[in-house]
């Protein structure tokens, strides 16, 4: 029979098997969490190529400049997606692109806002840096993965 000493003894070990892998977990979901984690230059995510690849469709049918909610349900349609993008992923990775210069963007005008009775848009076009990136993307992906593929783009 064991005596309780070894119990204990038993029980932080496993304490601290189970402590270091939850620090090392935790250390992992903070930095994605913060943007810590980092990709190498140049590099497109899944969510960055379908938003070029909708925002050059869009240019093929005549509108030069789109929205975020233009460009979501364009990915939605483009995707066969069962459900839009999340907002906050969206409008992060238009951003990240804006900074990337993939994308330029613009607010619009305020008068035209105001007749329409809705808050101005910010309004996005695709670059030639970023027809240049999505045709890279596209030659070094040997195949294109579905934003709808990925659970941190869709809701």
């Amino acid at each position: 029979m064991r005596s309780p000493l070894h119990w204990a003894h038993d029980s932080c070990v496993v304490y601290r098997d189970y402590t270091k892998r939850y620090h090392a977990l935790l250390v992992l979901v903070c930095s994605y969490i913060l943007g810590l984690m980092r990709r190498k230059e140049g590099i497109l995510l899944p969510i960055e190529i379908g938003i070029l690849e909708a925002g050059l469709e869009l240019v093929g049918k005549q509108v030069d400049e789109f929205h975020g909610f233009l460009i979501a349900k364009q990915v939605k349609e483009r995707e066969d997606a069962r459900k839009l993008i999340s907002y906050g992923t969206l409008y992060k990775a238009l951003s990240r692109m804006e900074n990337a210069g993939v994308l330029s963007s613009r607010w619009e005008d305020s008068a035209i806002a105001l007749d329409s009775h809705r808050p101005r848009r910010r309004l996005y076009q695709v670059t030639p840096l970023g027809r240049t990136a999505l045709a890279n993307a596209r030659n070094q992906s040997p195949r294109h993965i579905p934003i709808t593929e990925q659970p941190l783009t869709a809701f």
